[in-house]
Parts: C-alpha cells; sequence; structure tokens
C-alpha cells in the first residue's frame, strides 16, 4: 500500500506505477499546474504509469482546478490528450462539469463517450438528467 493523492488515501498500485509516481514527486514536489501537465501528456512517448500518475494528480485536485481542465479540454488538439483530460472531468463526477459532459456525452464521429454517461448518471442532478434526456438517455 501506498499513500497517494491529494487526500492521502491508501491505494494498492503496481511497481511501475509506485517509481513513476516517486519520480513525478522528485521532479514536481508541487503540483505544476494543468498547462504543465498537459503538455507532459503531448509527449510523444509518455504513456503508461506516468501517464496515470499525471491523470491522478489532476483528477486529485479537479474540484480546485476544473475551470482550467474545461478550458484545455476545450483547446486540446491531440485527440489522445483530450480523451484523457475527459476522463478525468468525468472522473470527477462534480456537478460543475455537467454542461462539458453534456456536450462531450456524443462525439463528432456519433458515438457515445461511456465515460461522460457514467459521470453525468452518478452526478445525478436535474442538470444532469436533463443532458441525458437531451442525448436519448434516461
Amino acid at each position: 500500500m501506498l499513500r497517494h493523492g491529494l487526500f492521502q488515501e491508501e491505494v494498492a498500485i503496481s511497481p511501475d506505477h509506485a517509481q513513476a509516481l516517486q519520480r513525478w514527486k522528485r521532479a514536481h514536489p508541487r503540483f505544476p499546474g494543468v498547462r504543465t501537465c498537459v503538455e507532459l501528456l503531448r509527449l510523444p512517448n509518455l504513456r503508461g504509469a506516468l501517464s496515470e500518475v499525471i491523470r491522478s494528480e489532476l483528477l486529485a485536485r479537479a474540484p480546485r482546478i476544473l475551470g482550467e481542465l474545461v478550458e484545455a479540454l476545450e483547446e486540446e488538439p491531440d485527440q489522445r490528450v483530450k480523451h484523457l483530460l475527459l476522463r478525468v472531468v468525468a472522473e470527477s463526477q462534480l456537478p460543475q462539469a455537467v454542461p462539458v459532459l453534456a456536450r462531450h456525452l456524443i462525439n463528432p464521429g456519433g458515438a457515445v463517450c461511456g465515460d461522460c454517461l457514467k459521470a453525468l448518471r452518478a452526478i445525478g442532478t436535474e442538470e444532469a438528467r436533463q443532458a441525458l434526456a437531451d442525448g436519448g438517455w434516461s
């Protein structure tokens, strides 16, 4: 078990993830901000454990940085990074995220975003239920 995240909960993580987390904490003793995280996520060789560490760092801070996350998501040209940012917003399950989740519920190709669907259902506010109904989900 290792303490990880803003709330210091104990979670079981793989050795690869533990190494990536240690490297991240050495390089970034303080949260470097959304912009830096997005720039790192854009690196072509950044995958796997380090990508998950960055995603979890963003998720742990989502209540405070949601506006920056949404702005980065909406401006991001790289579809892989855009998907990672959308996952963070969806997993945050914050009621303030409903408008962006509703916009991304159906992607441009016509496919349903499962992360958005799950998040809207979990949020459960009237606005979230309306977004689901507008998307054809009740």
